[in-house]
């Protein structure tokens, strides 16, 4: 009533009923009253006769500032009237009136930095459902709820969905993460345990088409690896290489969102509005791809799709060379002891054409790789003479490091100079390789002679040179001076 009285409005369903003997008199008396027929009409202004309307309701039309005034009964409101105080002589009464002053409220400028999204909470939201949604706010998450696969332990179709997953998982990619959730599925013919919708065993069990549909890789308990950097690492990319391109993007999109908020926190301050000054989060760690995670994933991948990758390779061939080589890395981590080496063949661009495992380094394991190498080239071989009989497609150079990697350098130096049908001087073991020149060097017995030196020694010409240097012509001009004394003898 009170406020009745002040504004001359009342709220809706607040007033009282004709019926209520109590509070209805009252509500007409206030709203009978003159002052309060002004509020209504919107205006406080002097009669005809130039005098203001006089309340006859005995309720304070004014808010009080330190004090809302509250009627409990008539006699109250009566003596709360308006009434001037008597005149005096001796004493002067005078009001001042205190305002405030008016502090502006902080504002606090959003970071705009996207969050994990909300999981559905229904079945019917997910169950058999597969999309994508990108909510405002939020990072994507992708539904995906098939059910008509088969149990991963015992390959039965007679599964059932248990619940759904109230929580979301990440899925990480080249950039921004995105997340997925998906339901419980339980197998009713064997004992083995539970498993997700878009784990890796199961999403292999449905048809093409719906494992496109989750495009990641997600195994077990571990994050998910978006099936662009599967691919990545079967093209040749490494795992830590990976890693680091992940948090690059990531670093410089968190960036941009930073220098987004300063923006738009200068544009409010200069509009005059009282900014509360913020500091901008850091980057979320778990946002970036983990390279232990882009392994396991991709070896996981690989293991579903291995006949299909075998016989991709199997198709590329190579137009202008070869690389061969063998490795020990690899196979020590291979179980048992029947591979103890992996043998390769690279094509251009480093395009792996063949990659096997062999029990050793000899070439009775490499002449069964490299023939299906040269037949994959349409060309053909005689099998004694290992002549070329037709070339096909097959390159004309092969890159090998074979018969080097166990020998000494004096054993390979006399081998480079049995081909060239040269002899190497006498030369000491204390020898060090020379920086300027690459040659041999002593501080007891001198420098040893560069190779363009020759001399002549117990009636045979002897070609001095130091094994490590690279000088072609030096070979070149020697032999071109052989075969000149040949057609002379001639």
């Amino acid at each position: 009533m009170a406020e009745y009285a002040i504004t001359g409005k009342m709220a809706r369903g607040k007033a009282p009923q004709t019926t209520d003997s109590k509070w209805y008199p009252v509500y007409n008396k206030i709203g009978s009253c003159p002052v309060t027929k002004q509020k209504k009409l919107g205006t406080h202004q002097p009669t005809l006769f130039g005098r203001l309307p006089v309340c006859n309701c005995g309720w304070k039309h004014e808010r009080n500032s330190n004090a809302t005034a509250t009627a409990t009964d008539t006699t109250t409101h009566t003596s709360a009237r308006s009434v001037p105080p008597p005149p005096s002589t001796t004493t002067t009464t005078t009001t001042t009136t205190t305002t405030s002053a008016i502090v502006p409220q902080l504002v606090d400028i959003p970071f705009n930095i996207p969050l994990k999204p909300l999981p559905k909470k229904s079945i019917h939201d997910i169950k058999n459902i597969s999309n994508t949604t990108c909510n405002k706010g939020y990072f994507p998450l992708t539904v995906f709820g098939h059910t008509g696969g088969k149990c991963p332990h015992c390959k039965s179709t007679n599964i059932k969905s248990t619940n759904i997953n109230d929580k979301v998982k990440i899925i990480h990619t080249l950039k921004e993460p995105r997340y997925v959730q998906g339901m419980g599925m339980k197998c009713n013919n064997c004992d083995g345990s539970g498993w997700q919708t878009y784990e890796k065993t199961y999403v292999e069990t449905l048809p093409k088409r719906q494992q496109k549909q989750l495009n990641a890789v997600i195994v077990g308990a571990s994050d998910g690896i978006d099936q662009d950097l599967i691919i990545q690492m079967r093209n040749g990319a490494t795992a830590a290489s990976l890693e680091k391109s992940s948090n690059a993007n990531l670093v410089r999109w968190h960036h941009q969102l930073q220098d987004d908020y300063e923006h738009r926190c200068q544009q409010a301050k200069s509009r005059g509005i009282n900014v509360r000054d913020n500091a901008f989060p850091p980057l979320d760690p778990s946002f970036s791809a983990k390279s232990q995670v882009l392994i396991k994933s991709f070896m996981r991948d690989y293991l579903g799709v291995r006949n299909e990758l075998n016989r991709e390779m199997a198709s590329l061939v190579s137009e202008h060379a070869l690389a061969v080589d063998h490795q020990y890395k690899v196979a020590k981590n291979v179980r048992g002891n029947a591979a103890t080496q992996s043998f390769a063949v690279v094509g251009d661009g480093g395009v792996v054409l063949g990659y096997y495992a062999v029990p050793d380094s000899s070439m009775e394991w490499v002449k069964d790789a490299m023939q299906e190498i040269v037949k994959r080239h349409g060309a053909i071989l005689d099998d004694n003479s290992r002549e070329i009989i037709q070339q096909g497609n097959l390159p004309k150079l092969i890159f090998v490091d074979t018969n080097c990697c166990n020998e000494t350098e004096q054993q390979r130096a006399a081998a480079r100079m049995k081909d060239l049908n040269l002899q190497q001087a006498p030369v000491s073991k204390d020898y060090r390789r020379c920086q300027i020149c690459f040659q041999r060097k002593s501080s007891s017995l001198g420098d040893v002679q560069h190779a363009r030196l020759e001399k002549a020694k117990q009636g045979s010409r002897i070609l001095e040179f130091c094994p490590f240097a690279d000088d072609a012509g030096v070979y070149e001009a020697y032999k071109k001076e052989q075969q000149q004394k040949e057609e002379s003898k001639k």
